[in-house]
């Protein structure tokens, strides 16, 4: 991730998975890269590091996944729309605001959801639903 950020980035990974999450592949891909792009798009420029913590556990029937960052943040009034196709909660960085559209369009498809908890000048943490239904059930 160095090309995308003049900061050091710091990235942690945590796993809490007994049995391995059945679903599409490439879908979260795209989902998971959005994420942890956006953490380094709209990093504060003031932090000395891009801090990114990923976190997976199980939930039911369920994966969790928890990317949560010290960006910028993300003002309270604009949350309700940044799923919205076209909308941009910033300025900081280019984009067409289809990102977070796209992460949502994908988890509807399977059958997941994502939700954000986000505070101006504090970062974000993006929780992610994933159904795991292992192909023998």
């Amino acid at each position: 991730y160095r090309h995308f950020s003049d900061l050091p980035v710091n990235f942690n990974f945590e796993s809490s998975l007994k049995k391995p999450l059945y679903s599409d592949n490439m879908r979260l891909q795209s989902v998971v890269n959005n994420l942890i792009s956006n953490a380094i798009k709209y990093s504060q420029k003031s932090e000395k590091n891009v801090d990114i913590h990923v976190e997976l556990c199980e939930t039911g029937h369920f994966v969790e996944m928890k990317v949560s960052d010290n960006g910028e943040g993300i003002r309270a009034n604009f949350l309700p729309r940044i799923f919205d196709m076209f909308y941009r909660a910033s300025n900081t960085s280019s984009g067409s605001g289809l990102g977070l559209y796209i992460c949502s369009e994908i988890l509807k498809k399977l059958k997941g959801s994502i939700s954000v908890q986000s505070a101006e000048g504090r970062g974000s943490v993006f929780t992610v639903l994933i159904p795991n239904f292992p192909p023998n059930e």
